[in-house]
């Protein structure tokens, strides 16, 4: 049979009997769109909404066209942005 082997002090005993190692309960946010209990920065699991631009519907992200549009913008900014550079390159080494 276990014996314990020193003798445990009240303070040990009654910090392991308190309740402060019980867990709380989860954090939940309310979205936006449908008004269902969400877990906070995640996609909505009734209506799949994350943000205004946007939400996953049956495991596939959509992105919202205003969205889709900026980043084509960005893509071709950047584009534009690379074929300076190789010019400015090119004209420096000859």
């Amino acid at each position: 049979m276990a014996v314990p082997k020193r003798k445990v002090s009240k303070a040990r005993r009654d910090k392991r009997r308190s309740n402060v190692w019980k867990l709380g309960a989860p954090t939940l946010a309310e979205c936006p769109q449908c008004h269902a209990l969400k877990a906070p920065h995640k996609a909505c699991p009734e209506c799949g909404y994350v943000n205004a631009d946007l939400s996953v519907k049956d495991g596939k992200i959509t992105v919202k066209a205003a969205a889709a549009k900026k980043e084509e913008a960005k893509v071709v900014e950047e584009t534009v942005a690379v074929e300076e550079t190789e010019a400015v390159e090119e004209a420096s080494a000859e």
